[in-house]
């Protein structure tokens, strides 16, 4: 898996810097691959963990496409294991980069939104419980990362299933 992720690096680097529109267009197709393999569902939680900002959103993009697009993949056993970890990635990035933490806040609406209500069904009282344990870990920052995830959750249940 570590190959797969610095093959990934590589063709993220690619993707964004890389000025041949030809090389840009076959990295984004490999990228897509990538994300719709059955491996994503780990190699999203490596890519979270990379120090370069690029990478780590893709590995958030990866996590929102699959709870999105392949959420049949998961077994339900699988869910609140899937909860914690998304809540301690949206905590390590609370400082930052927010594009990061803002797709992170998404995905946690779009599980939100994919278990409620049999699964979750206190999702929104379960954030703000978390996010207020959370403070002592992270301080003040803990309010605004809440009101973003409050914020994208009604935004995301417009869009929810279409």
């Amino acid at each position: 898996m570590s190959e797969l992720v610095i093959e990934v690096e590589k063709v993220v680097n690619q993707l964004y810097h890389d000025p041949n529109p030809n090389n840009k267009d076959r990295a984004q197709k490999w990228l897509i691959q990538v994300q719709n393999s059955p491996e994503a569902w780990q190699l999203c939680w490596l890519l979270l963990q990379h120090q370069k900002q690029e990478v780590a959103f893709f590995g958030a993009t990866i996590l929102n496409h699959k709870i999105l697009r392949a959420w049949k993949e998961l077994p339900p056993d699988q869910y609140d294991q899937l909860r914690l970890e998304l809540f301690k990635a949206i905590l390590t990035y609370t400082e930052g980069p927010k594009i990061v933490r803002s797709k992170l806040c998404v995905t946690m609406a779009d599980l939100a939104l994919c278990t409620l209500p049999e699964h979750w069904p206190n999702a929104v009282a379960s954030m703000i419980e978390t996010m207020k344990k959370a403070s002592l870990q992270i301080g003040d920052n803990w309010q605004s990362v809440l009101l973003e995830l409050l914020t994208v959750l009604p935004e995301e249940a417009c869009c929810y299933g279409n």
